[in-house]
């Protein structure tokens, strides 16, 4: 007996739209970052009427705020945010006080809970559950490449990305090195020459 598919929610399906809706986070350049960040702040204002702090100091929490999507919602987009704060941030009360990192946190830390639960959903979708499909050696390492190219263009962009062990493997095969030690320094001379790409998709 076939197991029966989940069904996604109206409220999941809203989710999922806005997760392919803009560029991740993380794939916002570093200097672009800042101003993004300033301008969600101010949408925020204007959704949940919580307080903006004066010029300068505006300034900081825009800074620290970016810093922040950097470091803890690098996943997320602008529309997904602005949608979160529109769903859930006029609930939040905020006691009068300027607006802070950790304000925004109790908005965006649900969020992040009910998109994972959505992506779980979409997942279960995309998988037939009838049938397995084997992949070549072919298509594994393609996808493999696929994650070191994203790597890599989380480095252009200013992000730590996550390396995985078999990206020396996959460097080594396609020729970019010659043993596992000489990786740092590829990344450092192919960001130094301003190397758009790893690979280039054939079209």
């Amino acid at each position: 007996m076939s197991r029966s598919l989940p069904a996604v929610t109206d409220e999941q399906g809203i989710i999922l739209a806005k997760k392919y809706a803009a560029p991740q986070i993380c794939r916002i350049p570093v200097k672009k970052l800042t101003t993004a960040a300033e301008i969600l702040l101010l949408k925020i204002h204007v959704i949940t009427g919580w307080v903006v702090p004066a010029s300068k100091l505006l300034s900081i929490l825009s800074d620290q705020f970016a810093k922040k999507l950097a470091e803890d919602y690098g996943m997320l987009n602008t529309e997904e945010i602005e949608y979160a704060f529109r769903k859930s941030g006029t609930t939040i009360q905020d006691w009068g006080k300027e607006m802070n990192l950790n304000l925004l946190d109790q908005v965006l830390l649900p969020y992040l809970n009910l998109r994972l639960a959505a992506s779980a959903t979409e997942e279960q979708i995309k998988r037939k559950p009838t049938t397995q499909r084997i992949f070549s050696d072919e298509e594994i390492l393609n996808e493999r490449r696929g994650d070191l190219e994203a790597a890599y263009q989380c480095m252009r962009n200013g992000r730590l990305p996550v390396m995985f062990d078999y990206f020396n493997d996959i460097l080594i095969m396609d020729g970019f090195i010659t043993e596992a030690a000489e990786q740092a320094d590829f990344f450092v001379k192919a960001l130094n020459e301003n190397r758009e790409a790893l690979y280039v998709k054939e079209i």
